[in-house]
């Protein structure tokens, strides 16, 4: 952990990476939330932020999408936060990557059509 928090600060400074002692203490104190972890994925099923840190002046992001609403999410979005669940981060890699492999840059509003219906039937699948 140490080396990946001194490679953090050799390329982005010192401030920008730290271990905490007291997550709930440091979440307490931010203004949002991000969850990168897989940590609520489907199989990975749990919340990896602490419950009782979360607030409703919180903004709360989760990049993972299966599924869309974690228990991350809910628990923030109980407590008054506003929430951001990962389909745009995973619509934007998309653009990204297909932009990277075809030199086309792909209709952005089309993708994101195609992923909600994508969602939707994974979500039918899985009811």
């Amino acid at each position: 952990m140490q080396a990946l928090v001194a490679d953090i600060a050799n390329h982005y400074g010192a401030s920008r990476c730290h271990i905490v002692a007291d997550l709930g203490r440091e979440i307490g104190a931010a203004d949002g939330v991000v969850n990168a972890t897989q940590l609520g994925m489907l199989g990975f099923p749990g919340n990896p932020i602490p419950v009782a840190a979360l607030k409703a002046t919180h903004w709360a992001a989760d990049v993972i999408y299966t599924p869309l609403q974690t228990e991350f999410l809910k628990a923030a979005a109980a407590k008054g936060a506003r929430v951001l669940n990962g389909a745009g981060m995973c619509v934007h890699q998309a653009r990204a990557a297909f932009r990277l492999f075809t030199g086309a840059e792909p209709d952005l509003a089309r993708l994101m059509r195609t992923f909600e219906r994508a969602v939707a039937a994974r979500d039918a699948a899985l009811a």
